[in-house]
């Protein structure tokens, strides 16, 4: 450890979570009387390479990123899988809602898993990517997509029944989910 000198006095200085702890007098009014040997922290050298909101900031848009990817996947994959009825374009609102009567339950199958497991794969990956404020960032993507679902429903009209399970399971909940498992695998700090 190494020792600084404070108020004409030698005190050791600690470690403590990228700040350095010292022991100091208060020197303000008087403080200094009844606070003689109060520890204040006070920020260390410039050696951390980010600070916590930056690398949080980007940890949620590379989640952002990682589960739209996974998102879009997985609807080109389902419209190979479950074709749209015939005449519709499955990657055009205007088709899909003048069609939506003649959608089947197989077709909202894909939509509501690539919700779920593109907010489930954006939340864990933002959740690897920082150590800091790691609920704050699965939730923020989570919110993210919840908003995006919110938009989408209202352009792209579904069933109810489709529009409830899809609000109220693909986001938020999955969100949760993503901290539950990060924590069972011990990659939560």
């Amino acid at each position: 450890m190494d020792s600084i000198e404070v108020c004409g006095r030698q005190r050791k200085e600690r470690q403590h979570g990228g700040f350095v702890r010292r022991s100091a007098l208060i020197s303000s009014g008087l403080g200094w009387l009844f606070a003689r040997d109060a520890v204040r922290t006070v920020p260390q050298e410039r050696s951390v390479l980010m600070p916590s909101a930056v690398r949080s900031a980007l940890a949620i848009l590379l989640g952002l990123a990682a589960g739209s990817v996974v998102n879009m996947s997985l609807i080109l994959l389902g419209a190979t899988v479950v074709p749209a009825p015939e005449g519709v374009d499955p990657m055009n609102a205007d088709s899909i809602a003048s069609a939506i009567g003649r959608f089947e339950a197989k077709h909202f199958v894909f939509p509501f898993l690539a919700h779920a497991l593109g907010t489930l794969a954006g939340a864990c990956v933002a959740i690897l990517a920082t150590p800091f404020h790691q609920p704050v960032v699965a939730t923020v993507v989570g919110v993210c997509f919840l908003m995006g679902g919110i938009a989408a429903s209202r352009s792209i009209p579904a069933p109810q029944a489709f529009l409830m399970a899809d609000l109220g399971v693909a986001y938020l909940p999955m969100a949760a989910l993503a901290l539950w498992m990060m924590k069972k695998l011990g990659r939560l700090r």
